[in-house]
């Protein structure tokens, strides 16, 4: 196959370290490398298999760049970061040899309406992309480090003027949906959180989160003293059920027979196999035949059945057959 079509975002990673010798550069880039297998598998804990800390134990060819530069983090203090950039397909290959489950790199982007209320203050502040709030910070960091897209709105004055801190604690679903169109987001995502303890270095949270995927409605509310804790319960809340439903796991790699209909010409035919190119879990296409209008293509993927069908039609570029339904699977490519 080709170069694999990814988000940039999705395969750089920044870490922290404590300076810029090799050592430091090392140490980072085997955990950077950690950081990317969760993100390509769903893995919180990705396995330690000989493959996987041969790996880690020698990071260097799974990137191609890097660069030092510094940060001020939330309390102030400047810190030195590592970003790293690696090769999808190197970092792939291993994902297949290491028998890994593969998720698919174009992940859903998540809008997330977010306020906070100090208890017996009685105040709800809705928190937009340019607030301080911890919270805001936390459920940045989280959704990176799952490989996911967060969008926090600016709260420009068409924002305001959509949506008040009353209608997120409410969870007014209507009013969120319609205030969401403008960021073309594929989930609404609401957090609510409560402070209630008498310190601010240590508060007690009370929180709870609500979204909405395939039109099913999913919530969830924890009790603890840190905004991490309320970003990882509430992101990885949504991670878990995108795993369900985009997650390929691990198989023996197989062939399998697609026929594709609507290919009026080369371009929609080059279209079609650049975007066969951004499933990580295919591995080869090749070209059988093209009969009456019809492309016969023969997919070495892991994925297989209905699973492979709900992703390739996942974005609806490519669309089920409803009239030629025999032998193997039968699309129509909609461009």
């Amino acid at each position: 196959m080709q170069a694999l079509e990814v988000p940039d975002l999705l395969y750089a990673v920044e870490q922290p370290v404590q300076g810029q010798s090799e050592q430091q550069r090392q140490l980072a880039a085997s955990q950077a490398l950690l950081v990317m297998l969760t993100r390509l598998t769903g893995l919180v804990s990705v396995p330690r298999t000989p493959l996987i800390k041969a790996a880690l134990d020698n990071p260097a060819r799974f990137y191609d760049r890097y660069v030092f530069f510094e940060e001020t983090d939330a309390q102030g203090n400047d810190q030195q970061i590592l970003s790293m950039t690696f090769h999808p397909e190197v970092v792939v290959d291993l994902i297949r040899q290491a028998n890994l489950p593969i998720w698919w790199s174009q992940r859903p982007t998540i809008v997330v309406w977010a306020v906070f209320e100090i208890d017996g203050d009685g105040r709800q502040e809705l928190l937009g992309a340019r607030s301080k709030h911890p919270l805001i910070s936390a459920l940045k960091a989280r959704a990176r480090y799952r490989g996911l897209e967060l969008i926090i709105p600016t709260l420009d004055a068409a924002d305001q003027n959509a949506v008040t801190a009353q209608d997120v604690w409410g969870n007014f679903t209507d009013t969120l949906n319609a205030a969401s169109a403008e960021y073309a987001a594929d989930i609404v995502l609401t957090a609510r959180v409560q402070e209630t303890g008498t310190s601010t270095a240590s508060p007690n949270l009370q929180a709870d989160w609500q979204f909405w995927l395939a039109q099913e409605p999913y919530a969830g509310r924890v009790s603890v003293r840190d905004y991490g804790n309320v970003a990882v319960a509430a992101i990885d809340a949504v991670v878990d059920e995108l795993i369900d439903r985009y997650v390929v796991p691990a198989r023996a790699v197989r062939n399998v027979s697609v026929a594709v209909a609507g290919l009026s010409g080369m371009q929609p035919y080059t279209d079609l196999m650049s975007y066969l190119e951004t499933f990580e879990f295919i591995a080869q296409v090749q070209v059988t035949s093209l009969r009456d209008g019809v492309l016969y293509l023969s997919l070495r993927s892991s994925a297989e059945g209905s699973k492979l069908v709900e992703l390739l039609t996942a974005q609806n570029r490519l669309v089920t057959d409803p009239v030629h339904i025999g032998a193997g699977v039968q699309l129509i490519w909609q461009g």
